[in-house]
């Protein structure tokens, strides 16, 4: 018996189970798109599942041994949406609409104005949607990787 391989540690076990949810990526996406004003999103990474804490609850039903072990995931920042905005805005082949864009994100509110152009150009918001999807499962696979 060779004692040299510790085998694997407690660590890499919680990592082994993270793996066997095939939708935690999606997941973990979804919870880095929300934001987090009242609330806060957390893996269990014993059991893959996301528990969303809100401000108010927190105190009353929450168990603080079981949130030790919880990790928080985070939101994207806004900067973060912001340049993936500008990075989409150069794949537009529409001129005009790549234009409207630009022009939008130069503005206050950005966000909804992007948003709002975007509205009026179906085919391009579902790219748009699609791209920034992307990137969110980008993301949160690198987030898994690092919890």
């Amino acid at each position: 018996m060779d004692h040299g391989d510790p085998g694997p540690s407690q660590s890499d076990d919680k990592k082994m189970n993270l793996r066997l949810k095939p939708s935690l990526e999606q997941e973990v996406a979804e919870q880095l798109d929300l934001g987090a004003e009242l609330s806060d999103a957390f893996l269990n990474p014993e059991t893959g599942e996301i528990v969303r804490i809100h401000e108010w609850s927190a105190k009353d039903e929450w168990n603080r041994p079981k949130a030790e072990s919880l990790r928080l995931i985070p939101t994207v920042p806004s900067q973060e949406t912001y340049l993936w905005m500008v990075e989409f805005t150069d794949t537009v082949k529409d001129l005009v609409l790549a234009d409207r864009l630009k022009v939008s994100l130069k503005e206050i509110g950005a966000y909804w104005k992007f948003k709002n152009i975007l509205y009026h150009a179906p085919a391009e918001e579902l790219q748009w949607n699609n791209f920034n999807r992307g990137k969110l499962i980008a993301a949160a696979q690198e987030w898994l990787r690092s919890a």
